[in-house]
């Protein structure tokens, strides 16, 4: 993942996600995944989409910012999906 995955990490101190988090979830996302459908070390859609709402859920549940996963998730893609979704359409 990029340094600035989709920007949506928080600053020190600032938040839950941090860069450190990245690797957490990646490794929570794939691990014993494997399979001639699903390689080793790579992402595929869905587990793209559980990073995404784990990602979601580590930003803003345990702050209080959201009180459901649901909440977090609509938050989540509400300010750093949509926006750069729309980005990519209007190109």
């Amino acid at each position: 993942m990029g340094e600035e995955w989709l920007g949506c990490l928080d600053g020190e101190g600032e938040g839950n996600l941090q860069s450190t988090d990245h690797d957490r979830l990646f490794i929570t996302v794939n691990a014993m995944r494997s399979g001639p459908m699903n390689p080793a070390k790579l992402l595929i859609r869905s587990n793209f989409m559980e990073l995404l709402i784990r990602c979601s859920i580590d930003k803003y549940v345990p702050s209080g910012k959201c009180k459901t996963e649901l909440e977090a998730v609509e938050r989540f893609a509400d300010e750093y999906l949509t926006p750069r979704l729309k980005d990519e359409v209007t190109r």
